[in-house]
């Protein structure tokens, strides 16, 4: 994952360096996550701000978490590692790619 976003942020770097501060919002749910995006981007920019983001004041926290949850089952399927309850609970690989990735593909262009 550290891999991943600090290729995903060097790509980018043009884009993050056209805002005059970066902001993060995290909701403090992993302590793994908050060292990766704090080594990250604190190694990338100067005016970097990580902000403790509670869900009832951020309500897009909520889709973003949705989202991201989306985005991880995407590469599941394509890695075949779904878990069992995953499976169930989609009532299956193609429902799920079929109802909900599909949804957010067409949300994503």
């Amino acid at each position: 994952m550290a891999k991943a976003l600090s290729r995903l942020v060097r790509d980018n770097i043009h884009y993050f360096e056209s805002f005059d501060k970066i902001n993060v919002y995290y909701d403090n749910g992993q302590s793994q996550l908050r060292s990766l995006l704090l080594g990250i981007f604190s190694a990338n920019f100067l005016y970097f701000e990580m902000i403790l983001a509670r869900q009832s004041e951020h309500p897009f926290m909520q889709l973003a978490d949705l989202v991201a949850s989306l985005v991880l089952l995407d590469y599941k399927t394509k890695e075949g590692n779904l878990t069992a309850s995953e499976n169930e609970f989609f009532a299956g690989r193609r429902k799920l790619k079929k109802v909900y990735l599909s949804a957010l593909k067409k949300k994503s262009k």
